[in-house]
């Protein structure tokens, strides 16, 4: 038996995490993109679970810190200018 009320476990508590995977879907409204960029992007970096057919990708709270920062707009490289030929 649990030594807290029922109506005061973690999941009744705002804020407090579960910590349940979460959905590609969710992911995305998190991060304020499209699903179908998370999951590119979860597959290029290799965060996640992708379980295939219905149940599809699954993110813990660590992989959506995760896809945030691989999300992170990369610096620019600057391109030398060729020299012209003598």
């Amino acid at each position: 038996m649990s030594a807290l009320p029922a109506a005061h476990n973690a999941a009744s508590v705002p804020g407090v995490s579960t910590n349940q995977p979460k959905t590609a879907d969710e992911v995305a409204e998190l991060l304020r993109c499209s699903s179908r960029t998370v999951r590119e992007r979860a597959r290029q970096f290799g965060i996640g679970a992708d379980f295939g057919g219905r149940i599809g990708w699954r993110f813990t709270d660590e992989d959506v810190q995760a896809l945030l920062v691989a999300m992170r707009p990369q610096p620019t490289r600057r391109r030398q200018r060729r020299r012209a030929a003598s």
